[in-house]
């Protein structure tokens, strides 16, 4: 019997208890984010979002306070990881700000405590998974050189510094990802010092690669497409110089009620730009109608007929991106997000006829990335729903 079967069992005994104590549901939330870890490393990567969906879920329903926020957080990162490794971009950075926006307040405290540590590493992790995604390198310089601080944060000089293994790994991910960023972004002496940090942990420090340099150095900020695009207007209030280490995943650019008024700015930039730099805007603007979304933003909940439509247009162009390339895994986690956005907007579509033209023609996209990326079922899906909308018509 493998480690993942033996975890699949043990969950579904604490699954079919009648009433669990908060003791045996923090086992099983446990259990669930091991079981997703395992699922990750062997590619099984949505049976892993699910495991970790429902690790979310049983940590969720404990009695909130500090602990149960790191919980979560740590099993959402988790879950950005696998997105990013799956190449869902759009999901990953999604889960990306979520977990260190709720975790962030728990960095007080006594330098290097507990909580200030496991923040470090949900930081750490974050600015992985932006770097991996294609997500602004300002955004990355902060969330890995956070992480680093947090660290070494009270040290005096000539002071050790003692690490346990998982706060080594910490420092090794967060020191690696810095040097290439600051490397790529002409700071060579924050460069510098990430790798001697990386270095501290490991008996053979190596320094960024060329090809992992320009590959950031070609991975545009969107302090320079707003630049380009002769948008300097928003720079003061979307953007701040990474060394300031101030925003740190894109939720973090603007305050929640006014999120989806720059998602709509940022999607419309995308009209404006092509390439990594029309990417990064698609992106950034759903992660910040995200962010309003799930922070029940009430402009999102009683103006979701204008706000919704410009979502839709940005993660639809975002996700066409994608299918010109051949990149399915990116275009159908566009596809995904745009079954939730959708069934938002139904009810609109049974009495304004500009909604359901475009909401139609959505579906007519997803029909089309599904049959192309292998999923008939998916694709039935959405022909289903779309006919439902069509019998619906006035």
């Amino acid at each position: 019997m493998t480690d993942a079967e033996d975890l699949r069992m043990a969950a579904g005994r604490l699954r079919d208890l009648t009433r669990p104590t908060p003791e045996q549901i923090r086992e099983l939330g446990s259990i669930l984010y091991g079981l997703g870890e395992i699922e990750r490393g062997d590619g099984r990567f949505d049976r892993a979002v699910a495991t970790l969906d429902e690790a979310e879920g049983a940590y969720g329903s404990l009695d909130p306070g500090p602990d149960v926020a790191q919980l979560v957080a740590d099993v959402v990162i988790r879950r950005a990881r696998v997105h990013a490794e799956a190449i869902h971009p759009l999901s990953a950075i999604t889960d990306a700000q979520k977990a260190v926006l709720g975790c962030l307040d728990l960095a007080a405290g006594p330098a290097r405590s507990p909580a200030r540590l496991a923040v470090a590493r949900v930081l750490a992790h974050a600015a992985h998974v932006q770097l991996a995604v294609g997500g602004d390198p300002d955004l990355v310089a902060g969330a890995a050189d956070f992480a680093l601080r947090e660290i070494i944060g009270g040290l005096g000089p000539g002071e050790s510094l003692p690490l346990s293994p998982v706060d080594a790994g910490t420092v090794a991910l967060a020191g690696k990802i810095a040097a290439i960023v600051h490397t790529a972004g002409g700071r060579p002496q924050l460069a510098a010092a990430a790798q001697w940090l990386a270095g501290m942990v490991s008996d053979d420090p190596v320094g960024p690669s060329p090809t992992d340099v320009q590959r950031v150095r070609d991975q545009p900020t969107l302090a320079a497409v707003l630049t380009e695009t002769g948008n300097e207007r928003y720079l003061g209030v979307l953007t701040a110089r990474p060394t300031d280490v101030r925003l740190l995943v894109p939720a973090m650019r603007v305050g929640t009620g006014a999120a989806a008024g720059y998602g709509t700015v940022l999607g419309d930039l995308q009209l404006e730009t092509s390439g990594p730099a029309e990417l990064l805007v698609g992106l950034e603007s759903h992660a910040l109608f995200a962010w309003a979304s799930q922070q029940g933003d009430v402009t999102m909940r009683y103006q979701f007929r204008t706000f919704g439509l410009k979502w839709l247009a940005a993660v639809v162009n975002f996700g066409q991106r994608y299918a010109e390339e051949g990149l399915w895994p990116a275009a159908t986690d566009a596809a995904a997000w745009l079954t939730g956005i959708v069934g938002q907007l139904i009810p609109f579509t049974l009495f304004d006829a500009d909604v359901r033209r475009d909401v139609l023609s959505i579906m007519d996209w997803q029909e089309m990335i599904y049959h192309s990326s292998g999923d008939p079922e998916a694709a039935a899906r959405v022909a289903e729903a779309r006919a439902s909308i069509r019998s619906s018509e006035p």
